[in-house]
């Protein structure tokens, strides 16, 4: 273990984040580098800080290097959401292991269950169980269940980790899976809060010093000071609008974006036009088949015209490092990607289709601050510099 890698989100940076990355300094890992989702997450809503912020909060409490996970992948199934992470990993040259949380913490017993998995594949055993109108999750684990494996991936933490060790397969990665346990009380308890519990207090104007490591508290009390926490409301009103107008005018063919079928998709516009909330819209859409969780993702897959077959990430955008994060930037010139500090002109032979979605989820997060931002600050806003 030299160089360790992490796939985080960081919303926000929390007291277990410091921990796991001081664990990782005990056990001898000489640099870290985090992928990191850009101004959305995974809950397909805005992130609570800006991606600059978070990712120099993560610097200044002991990561090296911060990049971005692009926003059709930081939005993405827990599949998605894994294979894009360990993709940029890999592709950096440099990272030899990957460090994730897992409430099983046996690799051994995780990668067991792959071969009953690509037996659930091969023999249809998982699309016996989708054509009966569950998830893909609930299919899989369905399939898993039925041939007896010894592992079936049913935790948070245990999905991502099983998600992160099939991407290292299939990219045929060298790089090392090291897993943390992540204990029950590493949620609930009064001395370790939750990225939820912290967000609920946020919400409720409560967080206090105690609650963050001191630069991610400094970062998010100036955020607060000066309107840089993103309104949901706001959020909800373009998402809405933009959905209506969509519905309305019948122009859009849904089966073209991400983890859309054709029944969801039109699900999602139809309900758009008698719905006056989110929330409202997503309680109407779900069904047995489509869990909360997938229109949600399907809502913003409309919204950034996300592609129904995710390309796979082109470039590395460097959100922020220190000096050691200088070095492993040497390092990463001697890849394939191309790296930016900030994205190039639109108009310009270097802007790819691929960043278009960033760059539009970039624009809409700085619209839903409480102060509103600038827009075009993808392509002005520098790295920073810890």
């Amino acid at each position: 273990m030299r160089n360790v890698g992490i796939i985080a989100e960081y919303n926000p940076f929390h007291q277990g984040h410091l921990y796991q990355i001081n664990k990782l300094r005990e056990l001898g890992a000489e640099t870290i580098t985090v992928c990191m989702s850009g101004n959305f997450v995974q809950r397909s809503v805005p992130a609570i800080l800006e991606k600059h912020e978070r990712a120099a909060t993560a610097v200044m409490s002991g990561v090296d290097l911060v990049i971005e996970l692009p926003v059709r992948y930081s939005i993405a199934s827990a599949r998605d959401f894994a294979f894009g992470g360990v993709y940029l990993l890999d592709k950096t040259g440099f990272v030899d292991t990957l460090c994730f949380g897992s409430e099983t913490d046996d690799i051994a017993l995780i990668t067991s269950s792959f071969s009953y998995f690509d037996k659930a594949e091969k023999e249809g055993i998982i699309k016996k169980y989708l054509n009966t109108g569950v998830s893909f999750a609930k299919a899989r684990d369905m399939a898993l269940l039925e041939l007896k494996s010894p592992f079936v991936p049913r935790n948070p933490n245990d999905i991502l980790a099983f998600e992160y060790l099939l991407a290292i397969r299939k990219l045929k990665s060298k790089i090392c899976p090291f897993s943390v346990r992540r204990l029950g009380n590493y949620h609930d308890d009064n001395t370790v809060l939750s990225a939820t519990g912290i967000r609920k207090k946020i919400e409720n104007g409560t967080i206090s010093e105690s609650d963050l490591p001191p630069a991610s508290f400094s970062s998010l009390s100036r955020a607060l000071e000066n309107g840089e926490i993103p309104s949901h409301e706001k959020f909800e009103v373009a998402t809405l609008a933009f959905l209506k107008r969509e519905a309305f005018y019948g122009n859009i063919d849904c089966r073209g974006f991400y983890a859309l079928s054709e029944g969801l998709g039109n699900r999602i516009l139809k309900y758009s036009l008698f719905s006056s909330s989110l929330l409202e819209l997503y309680e109407k859409a779900k069904t047995k088949r489509y869990a909360m969780s997938a229109v949600r993702r399907g809502v913003v897959s409309i919204l950034f015209g996300i592609e129904k077959k995710l390309s796979l990430p082109s470039y590395f955008h460097i959100l922020a490092f220190n000096s050691k994060g200088r070095a492993l930037l040497k390092k990463l010139k001697e890849t394939t990607l191309p790296i930016y500090h900030s994205l190039p002109a639109k108009d310009g032979k270097f802007f790819t289709n691929d960043m278009r979605s960033d760059v539009f989820a970039d624009d809409l997060y700085s619209l839903c601050l409480a102060s509103p931002g600038r827009s075009g600050m993808s392509f002005t806003e520098k790295s920073v510099i810890v």
